[in-house]
């Protein structure tokens, strides 16, 4: 009995291990189908993508659920039933031994009670190690079945904070997206009422335009006759250009104090014109003549060299053609004349210009130009062989050069010398004293001329002195007063004779020459306003005073006078020593001052002595 029993729970325990196998199969093929599941899903959205809420794989999750569930069941429910048939197999094997036993014995012994109480206990410990067994799988499969619904809830509950998270991120979007379609609206507003605003503009702005063309019509009237104005402006300019040419403007009276007035304020009107419209092309050359003469007056030689040789330029371009409403009522005739005259002038003034600025070169040219233009222009003439005295020039050539220009003036006829440009008594006179520049000793040795030296001679500068002053005595004094001319003619044959002895001064006597000089130069220094001019004649007045007795101005305040107006004259400008007789720099100049100075407090301090 026992032995059956054993065998039959051998048999109970059959159908447990199958349901454990059915179990682990199932979750085997749960498991490939959620590895199937979510390789499909991988494939279907693209890498490292989230799912969406929308898919169908959860669907498909809850499917599998549903079947594991069902099967779960299935499996309590074939345990429930073999437990069942096996209890009912012992029930009825119990029976039968027990109705076997009645059977074979009408009264059963005690034995056979026990026996029977035995197979009792053990069909009772079988059917309770059944029940314990059924419900130990049972609570098995729920606990499996709970736990798969934990996670399934716990995913459930991932995918809705997910689905949250997405929407709110969603949400904040779609609300950026209102907000700039609203801010665009309001923009899209804002651009239609400017458009607004423009259209009810339209027609304002088109009745200013109207207004604004009426305006620019008048301005374009107010125009024309400005240019009208301007233009008549620039006209009478060029009239009264000529009419100060005409006046006449000529090489010396140019300097005079009316002259230098009526020359300042036509510089005054011609710059303001100038800076009023476009004077290009529309001012003759006599606008730029008198200009330049004023500048010249101001010592502003850069200034007047332009000028000058702006009037030169146009000069020679109006005498092929004049323009005559530059000249107002006139001739062609006329203007060609006067066009000569002023070329003339202009060269000479250049010669000048660059005579003072010490290029010697430059000023031989224009001097010869001015000569070419007029064959009797001889204060021109005569520059040119005192230049090449400058330049350092052969000698000998310098001489020859004299000697030419004084075989051209004695070769002028009566009636031409009445056409010269200067008296012929004064060119001469000029021309002698040039001349006797070149043989004066000089006082201060200058090494830089050294080479001539030795061809400085006392005689040939009185002969050449002298010569000056008889032709200057013949000069005709028209103004009240000798020209310059003269008076430095009698003081440099006053030095030429210091430096001879009495018996070659013939009827000169070198006092009465340096004060009759000193008279002249005092008489004519009141009329000069060039700076240079003045020290110049400042410092002859000190050599003067020096050489005579009782003079009527101390020399040295004389001479500081001389130098303080030499402060006035430009660096660049070279100034004649009336010692040296030849073209200094302003340093050089106070360095010989300096030395006359020093030898005069010498010579007075022998004669007192004596």
């Amino acid at each position: 009995m026992t032995t059956y029993i054993a065998e039959k729970g051998n048999d109970v325990d059959d159908p447990h291990n199958g349901v454990q196998e059915r179990l682990k199969t199932l979750e085997q093929r749960l498991q490939s189908e959620s590895r199937l599941q979510e390789l499909e899903n991988a494939l279907l959205r693209k890498p490292g993508a989230p799912a969406r809420s929308g898919s169908k794989w959860p669907i498909g999750l809850l499917a599998l659920s549903l079947v594991l569930i069902t099967a779960l069941l299935v499996a309590l429910n074939d345990i429930t039933f073999r437990s069942g048939q096996r209890i009912t197999a012992l029930e009825s094997t119990t029976r039968t031994q027990t109705q076997g036993a009645v059977a074979s014995s009408s009264a059963p012994s005690t034995s056979e009670l026990a026996a029977r109480l035995n197979t009792l206990e053990n069909l009772q410990s079988s059917v309770i190690a059944s029940a314990k067994s059924a419900l130990e799988q049972m609570n098995f499969v729920f606990g499996v079945v709970a736990g798969f619904f934990g996670l399934f809830s716990l995913f459930l509950a991932y995918r809705q904070v997910t689905s949250d998270a997405g929407r709110a991120a969603h949400e904040d979007e779609v609300r950026s997206l209102i907000g700039s379609f609203r801010q665009n609206m309001s923009v899209i507003n804002d651009l239609i009422v400017t458009l607004e605003k423009n259209y009810s503009y339209r027609q304002e702005v088109r009745e200013q335009m109207a207004q604004l063309n009426i305006q620019i019509a008048t301005v374009e009237q107010y125009k024309k006759k400005a240019e009208r104005s301007f233009e008549d402006q620039v006209n009478a300019l060029n009239e009264e250009a000529l009419s100060l040419f005409r006046s006449p403007l000529d090489r010396q009276n140019f300097k005079s104090g009316d002259n230098r007035g009526h020359l300042e304020a036509f510089y005054v009107n011609m710059n303001t014109l100038e800076r009023t419209g476009d004077t290009a092309g529309h001012l003759g050359p006599f606008t730029h003549f008198v200009r330049g003469l004023h500048f010249f007056n101001s010592a502003q030689y850069e200034l007047a060299e332009r000028d000058l040789e702006a009037a030169r330029g146009r000069g020679v371009h109006e005498l092929g053609n004049p323009t005559l409403r530059w000249y107002g009522k006139t001739t062609a005739d006329a203007i060609k004349s006067d066009l000569k005259r002023m070329l003339e002038d202009c060269a000479y003034h250049l010669g000048i210009v660059n005579y003072n600025s010490g290029l010697s070169e430059k000023a031989r040219r224009c001097f010869r130009d001015a000569f070419s233009y007029n064959p009797l222009d001889f204060r021109s003439r005569i520059y040119i062989p005192e230049l090449l005295f400058f330049e350092m020039a052969p000698f000998d050539d310098v001489m020859r050069e004299f000697a030419a220009v004084e075989r051209e003036l004695k070769a002028v006829s009566l009636q031409d010398r009445y056409r010269m440009t200067q008296n012929w008594e004064e060119a001469m006179a000029s021309l002698k004293m040039r001349e006797g520049n070149c043989y004066l000793p000089k006082l201060v040795p200058l090494p830089a001329r050294a080479a001539f030296q030795q061809r400085e001679n006392a005689s040939l500068a009185a002969a050449a002195y002298k010569d000056a002053v008889k032709n200057a005595e013949n000069i005709a004094y028209g103004r009240g007063r000798p020209p310059l001319t003269a008076t430095f003619a009698r003081f440099s044959l006053a030095q030429a004779l210091e430096r001879l002895e009495r018996s070659d001064w013939d009827r000169w006597i070198p006092a009465q020459l340096f004060e009759q000089a000193l008279r002249e130069m005092m008489n004519e220094v009141v009329f000069k306003t060039e700076p240079v001019i003045i020290a110049q004649l400042n410092y002859s007045m000190s050599v003067c005073a020096a050489r005579i007795r009782n003079p009527p101005q101390d020399p040295a305040a004389l001479l500081s006078r001389a130098r303080e107006h030499l402060q006035h004259v430009p660096d660049s400008i070279r100034i004649f020593s009336p010692i040296n007789k030849i073209l200094l720099r302003r340093e050089e100049l106070l360095s010989e001052m300096e030395f006359f100075q020093e030898g005069s407090r010498h010579a007075t301090t022998s004669k007192a002595g004596a």
